[in-house]
């Protein structure tokens, strides 16, 4: 009997270990595509670590239209000559690649620009620029009204221009066209 009850003991305990190894192996690391459970929010930056070779970590962002959102991907300081050459790519619901960034202002970091065209989410990748890279980064979102634009971006714009006159315009964000209607 006794013989039972150290078999029915051990069995217990393997079968115990069994069933907690599965929770502490899972991956706590976002996931490479629209599954994700990760979260970006705006004015707040997240950390995480490019690894293994070949990662990419998505995150959704909730957008609103009419907002205009700069996402910047950075190496972690301190990572010296070894930091990770981050690669920025921002897609919409459905997964579909809308923009990406590999290098900004001169550095290794990326950043870009997006206006939201609607209400919803898109996601935000980070990952390296060459599949063998690997390091920490932190990810940030900000969010600002886009600025007035100076003429419409479809046929219904008021803005006029006569032949022989030139006009000066500018494109005030990300996306914007500018229409002007001629009398011909």
């Amino acid at each position: 009997m006794r013989g039972k009850l150290m078999f029915g003991a051990a069995s217990a305990a393997l079968l115990a270990f069994a069933l907690a190894a599965p929770a502490a192996a899972q991956d706590s690391e976002p996931a490479d595509n629209v599954s994700t459970t990760a979260s970006l929010s705006v004015g707040q930056s997240v950390s995480g670590v490019i690894q293994p070779v070949g990662d990419g970590d998505w995150y959704r962002l909730n957008v609103q239209q009419g907002q205009r959102y700069v996402i910047s991907l950075d190496a972690a300081p301190g990572e010296g000559e070894g930091a990770v050459d981050t690669l920025l790519g921002l897609y919409d619901a459905q997964g579909n690649q809308i923009a990406m960034n590999d290098d900004a202002g001169g550095t290794l970091n990326s950043r870009l620009a997006y206006v939201a065209s609607a209400d919803g989410h898109v996601f935000v990748e980070a990952r390296a620029f060459a599949d063998q890279g690997e390091g920490a980064y932190t990810l940030r979102a900000e969010a600002s009204a886009i600025p007035a634009d100076d003429a419409g971006n479809d046929a219904t714009s008021r803005a006029r221009v006569r032949a022989g006159q030139p006009i000066t315009g500018l494109i005030e964000f990300e996306g914007d066209t500018d229409w002007y209607r001629l009398a011909a």
